[in-house]
């Protein structure tokens, strides 16, 4: 009957999954915290050891050791400016989310250490270690990273309970046990069955016991006993897990050794609760970034930097080059070509440069460079000839933009009619959603087929044509204005390239005045509209 009710308690073992767990103090340390911060350890030694080309070195510990250490100050301390850390922010709850979800349940105990089954456990580390670096073989797209990531989150969550629910701490050791990661480092020996690992604790209530000297053994490793699956009893002479929810910390050895927070009542050994989560934090910089088998390691720099969405993106322009484009031409060489020289000298500036021009019938030739200045001659030398019927290859222009640039990318098409080729439009929102890139419409006239469809398109929202859905589905913008105000218009590209940008509201507006939320850290303020009849617009 006890076992029973072991079975089903279902607490949490083991540094507490978030605050929202309950119990704990406000400077005690979460399985969130501890990946949060060993994540972002090892992408500051990363940044530190790979400065931006043009920047000055940086030392050993500048951005690791900053306090506090989160990913706005990371970044605004790397890249010297206002860089929009979204894209670390979003891996770091991938692999906290799956760090979290193993303490949904608690069928397998080999993710916690207990019952001095250290073997165990080390080998479930191994099975996930290999399946993360599975997925980060060959292709690395949307679909592999996400199971890389939960790989990696769970493999987490086992390294960091070796250092709540062992005797690591209380060995003296201030460094972590790097055979958990590197198997052929040291390995540090398991106390047999037979050998007797803890003594009885002094009990202080019904459910606090004071157990400072309770352990025995100081050079072999041993672990909390908790009734799970694979450990039904706690042996003679063995320590306990401990706490208030342990059933069994009544019953010989009474207490136990869990440093899983400050709180006496759930933690024995409360008082190592720091110590045991700096080990951890630190364990978990190692499984990036440890020398000769760490993930850096395993996998090197390109796919590293996939893994933290920390490699760079391209900057694409997609041009319509036939004979009715020769005005907006002019235009959108010089606005490029301006655009180029400032942003390719910002703090986030892309990884290369892409130019797909397209006519009709043919597309390209496809220009994909690091080089500004081989770009800028690239669209130098375009003109436009050519065309003649209206709709023009436009789809296969981005198809192929897509297809060469880099993920998350930002790319501009520029052209003045609709797309012959619109049967393709299905593929191209397939490469928008795979590549979480961002396309922009600069419309200077629209025509498109007159080919009658059998049927109406049903969609949720009404858009003025594809372009129109297209940059909508993408999160980008759509300007629809003439070859003479095109100059103006440009102005939005800018915008748009802004490093931290942030979306404050998106909506319809039914009434005469139109609320917008702004703080004081937000430096400028773009707004869009679009109406079907003329309008004026005050800023108040």
């Amino acid at each position: 009957m006890l076992l029973s009710l072991l079975l089903c308690t279902g607490i949490v073992s083991g540094f507490r999954p978030n605050h929202e767990s309950g119990e704990i103090s406000s400077s005690d340390y979460t399985d969130t915290d501890i990946t949060e911060l060993g994540v972002l350890r090892a992408v500051a030694w990363y940044m530190e050891r790979n400065p931006l080309p043009g920047k000055p070195a940086l030392t050993p510990g500048e951005l690791e050791n900053m306090n506090p250490l989160n990913a706005t100050g990371l970044f605004k301390a790397y890249y010297k400016a206002d860089v929009s850390p979204s894209r670390l922010i979003k891996t770091l709850k991938a692999i906290v989310h799956a760090n979290n979800l193993v303490e949904s349940s608690k069928s397998n105990s080999d993710y916690y250490f207990y019952c001095e089954q250290i073997s165990k456990s080390i080998n479930q580390i191994r099975i996930l270690v290999d399946s993360m670096l599975s997925s980060l073989k060959g292709e690395v797209n949307t679909l592999a990273l996400e199971a890389a990531y939960l790989s990696a989150g769970r493999a987490l969550h086992v390294v960091q309970k070796f250092y709540s629910n062992t005797n690591w701490v209380e060995m003296g050791k201030t460094s972590p046990y790097e055979y958990l990661l590197n198997p052929s480092s040291r390995v540090i020996p398991t106390a047999p069955v037979s050998k007797k690992t803890c003594v009885n604790c002094k009990r202080v209530s019904s459910i606090l016991f004071q157990c400072d000297n309770n352990l025995l053994e100081k050079d072999m490793l041993t672990s909390g006993y908790i009734a799970s699956l694979s450990c039904k009893r706690k042996l003679p002479g063995k320590c306990g897990h401990g706490g208030k929810y342990d059933l069994t910390q009544i019953f010989p050895i009474t207490g136990g050794i869990n440093k899983e927070t400050s709180n006496p009542e759930l933690s024995p050994h409360y008082g190592l609760h720091q110590k045991a989560a700096e080990l951890a934090i630190e364990a978990t910089k190692s499984f990036f970034v440890g020398d000769g088998f760490g993930l850096l390691s395993k996998v090197g720099d390109a796919a590293f930097k996939k893994f933290f969405n920390m490699e760079g993106f391209s900057l694409t322009f997609v041009v319509d080059t036939t004979g009715s484009m020769s005005d907006d031409i002019r235009q959108v060489k010089a606005k490029c070509i301006e655009l180029l020289r400032t942003y390719s000298g910002s703090p986030d500036a892309p990884f290369n440069y892409i130019l797909v021009p397209f006519n009709d019938p043919e597309v390209g030739p496809i220009t994909r460079t690091q080089s500004v200045d081989e770009l800028e001659s690239a669209i130098s030398r375009l003109t436009a000839t050519g065309g003649g019927d209206c709709p023009e290859m436009s789809m296969t222009g981005l198809k192929l933009a897509l297809q060469q640039s880099m993920p998350r990318s930002k790319i501009f098409v520029f052209t003045d009619a609709g797309p012959k080729d619109e049967s393709l439009k299905g593929e191209v929102e397939i490469l928008i959603e795979s590549t979480k890139s961002i396309v922009n419409y600069l419309l200077t006239g629209y025509c498109g087929s007159r080919k009658r469809r059998s049927a109406p398109e049903v969609t949720p929202k009404t858009f003025a044509n594809s372009y129109e859905e297209l940059a909508d589905y993408s999160g980008g913008f759509y300007v629809l204005t003439s070859k003479s105000q095109l100059s103006q218009v440009l102005g939005i590209m800018e915008k748009s390239l802004n490093a931290a940008p942030v979306k404050l509201i998106h909506g319809q507006m039914y009434t005469s005045q139109f609320s917008i939320p702004v703080d004081e850290t937000l430096k400028e303020l773009t707004i869009s509209v679009k109406a079907s009849t003329s309008f004026n617009i005050q800023v108040l």
